[in-house]
């Protein structure tokens, strides 16, 4: 069954990109595809000798587009991290051709060309939500240590496993090849060769990519590639559509969640690493999630919603403000309080374990790196770091959408006789952390609208 889910997109803001490249005419071209993702870029010339632009505020990430000088990139990144001193940023590279030198070791991420723009834009993308899992698993585990005196263990048996691969398609020569060359290399293969067989396989197992053969007609892969982003539990298995030439329209193609597009001419080898590459990326995001999931202790949570708990939510709060205030980010919170419709004949159990129900329902509606947290039985606080106050309202509608369609069980009468389902409504209030408020300045302004205001839910406050 397919379920509702909030994707990156309905949470950002502008993102500010530095784009450091000695090929601006290349660089520029970008620019229609990242906007698209709400990433506004800066360009920087370099000239193999001078960086030349206006490299004056921090920006979110570093993209290094580079066709000539690619030896200079270690330089470069050592001048940026200078100038930007003190301040984590993420480096990726844009490369015509592999570097003489270590690259892990200097990106975060890196992509060869051909790269079309729309798959530059969405490896920006990931890398930052990857950055912000991350920084959001630091800050848990510190506020489990220091205030609740819980020592936090993650296990990486299972980002180490072999990668499992997912071919779709018909066995044509080279795509068998490309099958070949992966298992040499320790990969875990498994071949669909229709579609039917292909969901079967995708809900029995968990894959670190799906690559499509498309080298003929692309109907069928573009039919389950968009099946695949429908679906919460599919949604971020990247998928490599192997094709003969580059195929039409697409912008569009990407635009439907397809992760790279690699023609069945190029070299093996240079397939194959963009396909362990797509794997290697989709494994670090599934177990930033599991890690952030797993970060849950009763201490800390309300049991009855497995939402956080009141007491958890203060003490976090502290530290997402500090680091927000330090860093210069935005925060933003969302106050719910629910209620029945109507009160006739509800016993007051009913309406707590719709309460709780509700709670489960906003939980899995958010991100994992997204705070959510049960304040009173019927009040809830959810919290978005680094984010800014425009970018809430797909969420309130969100949530709104999955409530109003909700009726809950209001138990028996006297009589015996089942008695009608009810429905709940949501009062909701946005709030955007001010510079100068703490954390318990925030919550106390949050609950003030809410209690006096009453504003309900898609309005703006």
């Amino acid at each position: 069954m397919n379920s509702i889910s909030l994707n990156d997109s309905d949470f950002q803001s502008k993102f500010q990109i530095l784009v450091v490249t000695d090929n601006l005419e290349a660089a520029k071209t970008l620019t229609p595809a990242c906007e698209r993702k709400n990433q506004d870029l800066t360009f920087c010339t370099y000239d193999g000798k001078k960086l030349r632009g206006a490299i004056n505020d921090r920006p979110d990430a570093v993209l290094m587009l580079l066709t000539d000088y690619i030896e200079h990139a270690p330089l470069i990144k050592k001048a940026l991290s200078s100038h930007f001193s003190g301040q984590s940023l993420a480096y990726i590279g844009a490369l015509f051709r592999e570097g003489r030198f270590d690259v892990d070791d200097i990106f975060d991420s890196i992509i060869y060309a051909p790269a079309h723009p729309s798959q530059i834009s969405q490896r920006i993308e990931a890398v930052l939500r990857l950055q912000r899992m991350e920084r959001e698993i630091l800050h848990r585990v510190e506020t489990y240590r220091e205030d609740f005196g819980i020592d936090c263990e993650f296990s990486l048996d299972a980002i180490n496993r072999p990668f499992n691969i997912l071919f779709v398609g018909k066995a044509t020569p080279a795509f068998m090849s490309i099958l070949n060359a992966l298992q040499v290399h320790n990969v875990d293969v498994t071949g669909a060769f229709s579609s039917y067989s292909a969901f079967n396989y995708l809900h029995e197992q968990e894959f670190d990519a799906v690559v499509m053969n498309a080298t003929g007609d692309i109907s069928p892969s573009i039919l389950v590639t968009e099946t695949m982003r429908r679906n919460s539990n599919l949604y971020d298995i990247p998928v490599i559509f192997l094709t003969t030439e580059n195929p039409e329209h697409i912008e569009t193609i990407y635009a439907k969640g397809v992760h790279d597009i690699v023609q069945d001419s190029s070299d093996t080898p240079e397939i194959r690493g963009r396909i362990l590459e797509a794997a290697n990326f989709h494994r670090l995001h599934a177990h930033m999630k599991k890690a952030l999931r797993d970060l849950r202790f009763d201490e800390c949570i309300d049991l009855a919603s497995r939402l956080f708990n009141k007491n958890f939510l203060i003490c976090h709060l502290n530290r997402i403000v500090e680091h927000c205030q330090t860093h210069g980010y935005d925060l933003s919170l969302i106050a719910l309080k629910v209620q029945p419709n109507s009160l006739a004949n509800i016993p007051p159990d009913k309406i707590v374990q719709a309460e709780n129900q509700i709670g489960g329902m906003i939980r899995t509606l958010l991100r994992q790196q997204d705070i959510s947290a049960r304040i009173a039985e019927d009040t809830y606080i959810l919290v978005f770091p680094e984010q800014s106050l425009d970018r809430l309202d797909p969420i309130l509608e969100r949530i709104k959408g999955i409530v109003d369609c909700a009726a809950f069980d209001s138990g028996y009468h006297a009589q015996g006789e089942a008695g009608p389902p009810f429905t709940m409504s949501i009062n909701a209030m946005k709030v955007g952390r001010m510079p100068h408020e703490t954390a318990q300045q925030v919550l106390t302004n949050a609950m003030a609208e809410l209690t006096d205001k009453h504003i309900p839910l898609g309005l703006s406050a």
